[in-house]
């Protein structure tokens, strides 16, 4: 039995679902180490063992961050890479999910990620929130395409976001995102664990980036670009602050309608 150990995020989580499924199909033992059981449960029918996250040493340690300085792969790339696969596999994910969402509406659905700090590791990750005046910018344009549907957890940086349709923050657990995420038409996040969610559900999402965080002192904190992180481009837009603002309308609504390119 081999056993493999991801990053330790939930987005992170879901990069490691194909390398399992992969060694699985191929009569590999595999046991995966995490904090997010309930990612890989469609898997556990094949064979998989999932054991607490610091149980124990894992035999392959399959976390990017070496590997964060080279912004020629995604951090997805890197994890395969790191997992001993030379061959790219798709980015794809099955998921158990009994709730189904019932919206009062015909507009399509945009699932919005609560703009939170992320990270809590050194106290000045606020470089990477990008501004509420982006969000706000894109609800007031939609609001009669889109029905607006706010989730995820809140922590200590909030915005006041205005136009909301529906708020389900801090009501759902993983499947239920997954299952929110699923049944949206797009998503809207900053840099988070919503985009590998999305992109592995093949559905569309734009992200909104800082430009401080481009910039930051803090050399972590600047490897977090669109092309480290985006691994399908052709459903994924994105957006920074130091852009003319009259293109984030422009590319919400050309991703929105088509595709982002």
């Amino acid at each position: 039995m081999i056993t493999l150990r991801g990053a330790g995020g939930l987005g992170d989580a879901v990069y490691m679902y194909p390398v399992l499924k992969y060694y699985l199909e191929h009569g590999q033992r595999v046991e995966i180490l995490t904090k997010y059981p309930e990612i890989y449960q469609p898997l556990i029918k094949s064979g998989l063992v999932i054991t607490d996250r610091y149980a124990k040493q894992a035999d392959r340690e399959c976390r990017y961050a070496p590997r964060y300085p080279i912004q020629t792969t995604t951090t997805y790339q890197d994890t395969l890479i790191l997992a001993g696969i030379e061959k790219y596999l798709p980015l794809e994910m099955e998921f158990q999910c009994p709730h189904v969402f019932d919206f009062p509406t015909k507009k399509k659905v945009c699932v919005i990620r609560v703009p939170v700090l992320p990270m809590k590791q050194r106290g000045d990750e606020a470089c990477l929130i990008p501004p509420g005046k982006l969000f706000q910018k894109i609800i007031d344009a939609f609001k009669n395409t889109c029905y607006f549907v706010l989730a995820g957890n809140r922590n200590c940086y909030q915005y006041a976001l205005r136009g909301v349709d529906m708020d389900l923050t801090g009501t759902l657990d993983i499947p239920g995102l997954m299952q929110l995420i699923n049944q949206s038409d797009i998503c809207l996040s900053q840099s988070c664990f919503f985009l590998p969610f999305a992109e592995a559900l093949n559905k569309k999402t734009f992200v909104l980036f800082s430009s401080e965080g481009f910039e930051s002192p803090v050399k972590f904190y600047r490897y977090i670009t669109p092309e480290k992180i985006i691994n399908k481009p052709e459903i994924v837009g994105h957006f920074a602050n130091n852009e003319p603002e009259s293109e984030l309308t422009t590319r919400f609504e050309k991703l929105l309608t088509g595709g982002a390119k």
